[in-house]
C-alpha cells in the first residue's frame, strides 16, 4: 500500500497550486458537511422531500409520452459527461463535468415537452437539497461546485470518491494541528511536499508494504507498524502525518478493523489529537462509498437515452425514475448518518 501513500502525498502536495477560493471552497464545503450532521432534522425532511421532486419528474414523463412524440425522438452520445448536461441529478453528484448542449450531444431537436422534462431533471440535485434543509443545500451546491476543480487537480485514474476522501482525511488531521483555516491549510500542504521528498519516506513505504504483504492486520501486527514508523528518523510534524494517513489506508482500503488501529495507536501512546482524527476513518469510509450509490445511476441513463421509440423509452424512464428515487433515498440517509457519525463530539480540535 505504499502507492496508497505516495499518491496521497503528491495529492496534497499539488494542491500548493490552488487558489484561495478554491482552497477556501473545498474548506466550507466540509464545514457543511458537519453541519447536516448536527442537524437533528435534516435526515427526517429527506423522503418527503424526494418524493415530491419525483412525483413531478414522473408527471413530466408522462407528459411527454402522452404527446406521442415521432422516432426524431432525442438521442444521446454514449458520452457519461454529455448525459450530464441534461441530467444532473446522479451525475451532478458523481463530478460528472456538465457540458453545454451542443449537436455533438444531441441527435435531434428537443420538443418542449422534453425540455420541461429535462429541465426538471438538470435541477433535481439543487431541488431535493431545498426543500431539506439549508444547510444540506449549500452542501451540495459546494460539492458540485469543487467537482470541477477536484477532478481537474486529480490525477490520472483517481476517482472524485478517492480525491475527497484524501481531502476530508487531510482536513481532518490539521483540525488538530492548527485548525481547518486557509493559512494553516497551506501550511500543511508544504509539509507534505517536503515529506515527499524526504529520502527517509522510503522507510516508511517499506513498513507499509511490509505490513500489507504479511497478511497479519490485527492489532499486535498494527503496533509494530507504528512502532517501526515512530523510529523512522524523520520530522515530527512529517512522521505524524503520514501515520495517520497510513492508519486512514488500512482501515478505508484494506478494510482493517478501526477499533484495533485505534487500540494500537492508544498502546503506542500517540498523542490524543492524533488518536481523535482516528475516530473519523470510519466516517470518511461510508462518506466515500455513499458517493457510489448515485455513480452507478449513470450506466442506466446512458442505456435509456439511447432507446429511440416512444413507448419503450417512456417505460425505461419510468423504471429509471423509480430505481433513482429509491437511491436517492438510500444515498441521502447514508449522506446524513455519515456525516452524523463525523460530527459527533470527539478529541477537541481547533477547526475554525
Amino acid at each position: 500500500m505504499s502507492t496508497d501513500m505516495i499518491t496521497y502525498l503528491n495529492y496534497i502536495a499539488s494542491l500548493e497550486n490552488a487558489t484561495d477560493d478554491e482552497i477556501n471552497d473545498i474548506i466550507n464545503e466540509r464545514a457543511k458537511f458537519i453541519q447536516m450532521g448536527e442537524d437533528s432534522a435534516g435526515s427526517e425532511n429527506c423522503f418527503n422531500a424526494i418524493a415530491t421532486v419525483f412525483n413531478n419528474i414522473h408527471s413530466l414523463n408522462k407528459k411527454l409520452e402522452e404527446e406521442t412524440i415521432s422516432d426524431e425522438s432525442v438521442k444521446l452520445a454514449e458520452d457519461a459527461a454529455a448525459v450530464g448536461a441534461l441530467f444532473s441529478f446522479g451525475l451532478g453528484m458523481a463530478a460528472f463535468a456538465a457540458l453545454a448542449a451542443t449537436d455533438v450531444a444531441l441527435g435531434a431537436a428537443i420538443k418542449a415537452a422534453e425540455k420541461d422534462l429535462y429541465n426538471a431533471l438538470e435541477s433535481a440535485d439543487d431541488d431535493i437539497a431545498n426543500k431539506m434543509s439549508g444547510c444540506c443545500a449549500k452542501y451540495v451546491q459546494l460539492y458540485k461546485s469543487n467537482n470541477a476543480y477536484i477532478k481537474a487537480a486529480s490525477p490520472k485514474g483517481m476517482t472524485p470518491q478517492t480525491a475527497r476522501s484524501y481531502l476530508y482525511n487531510f482536513m481532518d488531521y490539521i483540525s488538530s494541528h492548527g485548525g481547518v483555516g486557509l493559512a494553516n491549510f497551506r501550511k500543511y500542504v508544504e509539509v507534505a511536499r517536503i515529506t515527499k521528498n524526504d529520502p527517509n519516506i522510503e522507510k516508511i513505504y517499506d513498513i507499509l508494504d511490509e505490513f500489507t504483504l504479511s497478511g497479519d492486520h490485527g492489532s499486535e501486527a498494527i503496533k509494530k507498524a507504528l512502532d517501526n514508523m515512530t523510529n523512522v528518523p524523520l520530522d515530527p510534524a512529517y512522521l505524524s502525518m503520514v501515520r495517520v494517513f497510513s492508519c486512514a489506508i488500512w482501515a478505508q482500503r484494506m478494510k482493517v478493523s478501526s477499533d484495533a488501529i485505534k487500540k494500537a495507536a492508544e498502546e503506542s501512546f500517540w498523542p490524543e489529537e492524533e488518536v481523535g482524527v482516528l475516530e473519523n476513518m470510519d466516517a470518511i469510509g461510508k462518506f466515500a462509498a455513499t458517493i457510489t450509490i448515485v455513480v452507478s445511476i449513470a450506466d442506466a441513463v446512458l442505456q435509456v437515452y439511447n432507446i429511440v421509440n416512444t413507448v419503450e423509452r417512456y417505460n425505461a424512464q419510468e423504471k429509471l425514475f423509480s430505481d433513482s428515487e429509491s437511491k436517492y433515498k438510500t444515498y441521502y440517509t447514508n449522506l446524513y448518518k455519515a456525516a452524523k457519525a463525523y460530527a459527533e463530539p470527539k478529541t477537541p480540535s481547533l477547526d475554525q
